[in-house]
């Protein structure tokens, strides 16, 4: 069974691996998506725009340097990534119920002395024995998952956000949630959609699950084209890296060459023995330089690749649906 501490020390791996901005280091505050699918703090985003790509209608990832265009809404109109929003709200959730092991917690229900020993996880609140038994009791709640801080605490169970269940409410019609996705807009949508702003035929449309699940294997497939490409680029990769070394030593051979000749007859060739010298060492630093930029463009592109392989099959794997589609 998994101690407090345990837990407590998985979710540092997680928060510090996954769930921290690369800008600030800090846990992600409104996290916004960039097109190649690193993940950066709105704010951290928008003083780096206004400090480094002030007026630009693009700008570049501040890890890989991949450009994302900007609408005219600029930062904020970049879309939210609700996969990690979901991921920081677990893990506070969780955070807050572990760190409260020392801390005596009052019964959201009837806020008496009793001392709190359940959480209900549909309504996330802490309660005690007594308002436990009436919870499951009425017929609003009786389905609800109600467990011991123990357990939760232990590791045996793990609280979710409601919020990670829940699916994003339609930005144009306020309160309803989004039951469709528009094909010809690739975008989640409302009942009210489809019949004002998506209407058929101009517009295709279908029910959400559907489109997660075909957009999730047609993903899936993409992936599978990624693999060749990402081979071959690591492949030429390593045949830089032997071009750097045969260059090293092959200038080293003929310095070493024109060295010894020069020794023989120094006094007739000196002049001549220098410009040799001179001239191979302008061509070995010119083709290092060249290799190095090959070298780093390369690595961008297989860093850009593998990072979006991840996080395509993490998506695919982890994210619900609506957080999938908003990706």
């Amino acid at each position: 069974m998994a101690t407090a501490t345990a837990v407590s020390s998985g979710q540092y791996m997680i928060s510090r691996h996954h769930l921290e901005c690369p800008i600030c280091s800090e846990r992600f505050q409104r996290p916004k998506i960039l097109d190649c699918l690193h993940s950066f703090c709105e704010q951290c985003l928008l003083t780096y725009c206004s400090t480094k790509h002030q007026g630009c209608t693009e700008i570049p990832c501040p890890v890989c340097r991949q450009e994302t265009q900007l609408s005219e809404a600029g930062i904020k109109g970049l879309k939210n990534n609700f996969y990690l929003i979901g991921l920081v709200e677990e893990i506070e959730l969780q955070d807050k119920l572990v760190s409260s092991s020392d801390t005596k917690l009052l019964c959201a229900v009837c806020e008496s002395v009793n001392e709190v020993t359940y959480h209900c996880m549909d309504c996330e609140q802490n309660i005690c024995l007594l308002c436990s038994k009436l919870h499951l009791r009425f017929a609003a709640t009786a389905s609800h998952t109600v467990a011991t801080l123990t357990d939760i605490r232990g590791g045996k169970i793990t609280p979710q956000k409601k919020s990670i269940k829940r699916h994003p409410g339609c930005l144009t019609h306020d309160g309803e949630p989004t039951r469709f996705f528009c094909s010809t807009c690739k975008t989640l949508i409302c009942r009210d959609c489809t019949v004002l702003d998506h209407r058929q035929p101009e517009h295709v449309y279908i029910d959400r699950n559907q489109a997660a699940s075909t957009y999730k294997q047609s993903l899936t497939d993409s992936c599978s084209l990624l693999e060749e490409p990402l081979k071959q680029l690591q492949e030429s990769l390593e045949v830089v890296s032997k071009m750097k070394q045969d260059l090293n030593i092959t200038a080293e051979k003929v310095i070493s060459e024109v060295q010894d000749r020069a020794a023989k007859i120094r006094a007739e060739v000196t002049a001549q023995e220098n410009r040799i010298i001179d001239d191979i060492t302008n061509i070995q630093s010119d083709r290092l330089q060249k290799l190095a930029e090959y070298e780093k463009t390369m690595s961008l592109a297989s860093e850009r690749i593998q990072h979006s392989l991840e996080t395509a099959r993490e998506v695919t794997r982890t994210a619900a649906d609506s957080e999938f589609l908003s990706l």
